[in-house]
């Protein structure tokens, strides 16, 4: 306690809010703050006086060449006693000098990014905090900064503008729409300190860490060593990298002309497992459409749901199965769904077959039942008249 009280006096003695007061306001906000880290411990000077000569003295840095900040961050943050208690790795430094990003800095271009550009300067927070720059929904802004589109375009690196093309990807929408935050950001792709575009090799594993089954497949199929040997990039070649699409599997075959001719046997392969797809999704849907019929009735459907949803996760693995461009692996899970949608629909079928025969019957009886009180009603009728 005593230790915190004789910190918090020594924060108080900072006289360099009385000529920065902006950056004081940001600076209280900040997790640096938070855990008593002052102004001196990054910029030096003398902090206690409020001569604006004396307090620039004494080993000041005004950190305003971009090149000096890293080296500046990691002389906390490179610190294996200091980052202990937090918990933290230290290592962000040396994978951010192998960076794009630093390799760059370090080959004199300052606009390359530094650590201020992504976690800011004075109003540092927690990765967890909604309102930080690099909180898991912030992320693509924070980059779109930078990664625009138009100067790399201008450099050849980009045929179109990354940010937008995320925007309306499927990893996007999810994320920023749907509001999932384990869908992927930038950085979940192409690192966060390291940060590097994926090399030929790379992406199947960087996609892979979340399409387990696709990647499995992949390595089975012929497209893993054909695509390493032509020095072409893995996935995205299909489904391209930053407007990454989830596919229907409906246009296969116009996907497998991309790069094989209109005759060739990996066509006719990529329109067979197309049909497959396209078979087994009509008939699960007919299920569907068969059982909410039935409900409608209504008749007892929970068991018919339970089964139609395990047609609907056969059809699921059937996707990660393309990957391996073997139409005997698909038609496994989609002969798998199109039998227990067939099979759903019959026994429907046969469940209503009974309940007509059943109503047919209950029809009948009450015809005869019916017609007996008529002709005990007439018979008594004309015994009364006899009577009379």
């Amino acid at each position: 306690m005593l230790l915190l009280l004789l910190a918090l006096v020594s924060v108080q003695t900072e006289q360099c809010g009385l000529c920065h007061p902006e950056e004081r306001v940001e600076f209280e906000a900040s997790i640096h703050s938070q855990e008593l880290i002052q102004c001196s411990d990054c910029h030096g000077g003398n902090p206690e006086s409020v001569n604006v000569d004396d307090a620039h003295k004494g080993g000041f840095r005004d950190l305003k060449r971009r090149e000096d900040i890293p080296g500046r961050c990691a002389s906390c943050h490179s610190d294996p006693q200091r980052m202990r208690v937090y918990n933290l790795p230290t290592d962000q430094y040396a994978l951010y000098k192998i960076s794009h990003h630093g390799i760059a800095l370090a080959g004199g271009n300052t606009g390359a990014a530094v650590c201020t550009d992504c976690h800011g300067t004075h109003r540092i927070l927690q990765p967890t905090d909604p309102e930080s720059q690099v909180y898991v929904q912030n992320i693509p802004a924070m980059c779109g900064k930078c990664h625009v589109g138009s100067a790399e375009a201008a450099l050849g690196k980009h045929k179109s503008n990354p940010l937008q093309d995320y925007l309306t990807s499927v990893h996007g929408r999810e994320l920023l729409e749907n509001g999932n935050t384990k869908a992927p950001d930038c950085s979940k792709c192409h690192g966060i300190h390291g940060a590097t575009p994926p090399g030929v090799g790379d992406v199947s594993r960087i996609c892979g860490n979340c399409h387990t089954a696709a990647l499995r497949a992949f390595r089975e199929s012929p497209h893993a060593a054909a695509m390493m040997e032509a020095g072409i990039p893995e996935c995205i070649a299909c489904h391209e990298n930053h407007a990454t699409e989830s596919s229907d599997f409906h246009d296969l075959a116009e996907i497998c002309l991309d790069c094989h001719k209109l005759d060739s046997s990996q066509l006719a392969t990529g329109k067979k497992m197309e049909v497959l797809f396209s078979g087994a999704q009509e008939e699960v849907d007919r299920a569907r459409e068969v059982i909410e019929e039935a409900q409608s009735i209504p008749l007892f459907v929970e068991d018919h749901y339970a089964r139609l949803e395990q047609a609907q996760t056969y059809l699921l693995e059937a996707q990660p199965a393309v990957h391996s461009v073997s139409s005997s692996e698909v038609e496994r899970f989609t002969q798998a769904a199109r039998s227990l949608g067939e099979d759903i629909e019959a026994e429907i079928e046969g469940e209503l077959a009974e309940l007509r025969i059943r109503r047919l019957g209950l029809v009948v009886f009450w015809f005869y039942l019916l017609l007996t009180i008529w002709i005990l009603y007439r018979f008594r009728q004309n015994a009364l008249k006899e009577k009379e």
